[in-house]
């Protein structure tokens, strides 16, 4: 039986190439669709100029010529990743050739769902999340924009536009997985399908050995001024757009005078650069085991956006470190306040300090034992992952393994 993986777009590493990776590996011969992808990703072996530069990007084990681009990838890099190509994705995905494969799994947060298949072929999309801006977060989505009125004539008939197509795509997937409650309910209320949940995977057992022999340094320092050991500190990692709500974690330690490390880059990095104090710092793209080390020397991981999931979360805790969250969507699955995180209430910066606060207490009273945050996430664990997946698909394929 042939199968192929479908991706939206392979321009930036996350999450959901995460995903994609493992799906990789239980398929690994299967070839890859998406929309575009950034040449510069460094899919495979690094070049030498990228082990001269150091690498900015995680190395995948997934081989460039499995990867199959619509006819977006001609265009020129600037104008595909525009939002005025945003009308033409559904044509570019529908226009994918996918006749010759028996089974289809998407992993997808917004187009690669909406893939025309055979009658007789399976689809099975890996459903990240119904497209955010066109449902939850659209309206907070337009005033992201600071368009005029006029723009916004134009702009709002094309997400109706797009909603209407998003919801005809969902009708063309045979079976969804959610990658979490959170989610799931979202497919119901805007797809009005059901979804089994299979939480995305997270390497959380190969770090118990290296959590147990973990030396906790409680010493922390309520102001940071420039000159110590940059250490112990705050951290961020994902993509620095709008609705990850950096801009609160990094009001929030500039008026704590908390050292707060900033990983990856985004839309909104030079607007987040500007309002930053000498207390933050900005560590752009980082390879795996920079990322492991930075975790590592890390006091608590900061979450101040509504997460779908937050497989960042996940990571954070598989290192033994708590996470402090907004108290919504994905982490509502994840956090349990008091053993390995805590919550805060309101988007606002005071609520976040507040929280902060009383994390500093109870952190320096013996509070977040690395060894319990690691147990807590173990259902998370890759294996995990591997052993739904595979059988969810026997039961709905007749894939023989």
């Amino acid at each position: 039986m042939k199968v192929a993986l479908v991706h939206d777009y392979l321009n930036q590493w996350g999450g959901a190439e995460e995903v994609l990776l493992a799906f990789h590996e239980l398929f690994p011969d299967a070839p890859i669709y998406t929309l575009f992808y950034d040449e510069k990703l460094p899919l495979g072996e690094k070049t030498d100029e990228q082990q001269d530069q150091g690498g900015t990007l995680p190395i995948t084990d997934i081989p460039r010529e499995l990867v199959r681009p619509s006819g977006l990838q001609k265009l020129p890099k600037w104008l595909r990743n525009s939002r005025l190509l945003m009308p033409v994705y559904p044509t570019s995905i529908e226009m994918l050739d996918l006749s010759a494969y028996d089974l289809i799994v998407s992993d997808s947060s917004s187009y690669a769902k909406g893939v025309i298949t055979r009658p007789d072929t399976v689809h099975i999309c890996y459903l990240h999340t119904p497209t955010r801006y066109l449902w939850d977060y659209h309206e907070r989505y337009l005033a992201e924009q600071k368009i005029g009125w006029f723009k916004k004539t134009l702009i709002v008939p094309m997400l109706s536009f797009l909603r209407v197509w998003d919801c005809w795509a969902a009708d063309r997937v045979d079976f969804f997985i959610a990658n979490s409650e959170n989610v799931r309910d979202r497919i119901r209320k805007y797809y009005n399908r059901d979804a089994t949940v299979i939480y995305p995977p997270i390497d959380v057992q190969g770090r118990k050995e290296e959590v147990a022999r973990q030396l906790i340094c409680r010493e922390t320092k309520e102001i940071y001024d420039g000159t110590e050991s940059f250490d112990n500190y705050y951290l961020f990692v994902g993509r620095l757009s709008a609705y990850k709500r950096v801009d609160l974690a990094i009001e929030a330690c500039n008026r704590l005078q908390l050292p707060l490390m900033v990983v990856n880059t985004g839309r909104e990095e030079e607007a987040l650069r500007e309002q930053a104090w000498s207390t933050v710092r900005f560590a752009g793209h980082v390879t795996r085991e920079e990322l492991a080390d930075i975790y590592r020397h890390c006091k608590a991981l900061i979450m101040p956006g509504l997460e779908d999931f937050g497989m960042v979360m996940v990571e954070a805790m598989s290192y033994g470190k708590p996470v402090i969250a907004f108290e919504g969507g994905g982490a509502l699955e994840i956090v349990k306040p008091g053993m390995n995180g805590e919550f805060f209430r309101k988007e606002t910066p005071r609520s976040l300090m507040d929280t902060i606060r009383i994390f500093e207490q109870k952190w320096q009273n013996g509070a977040y034992l690395p060894v319990e945050i690691h147990s807590s996430v173990e259902r998370f664990d890759r294996s995990e992952f591997v052993k739904q997946i595979r059988s969810f698909i026997e039961k709905h394929t007749t894939i023989s393994k």
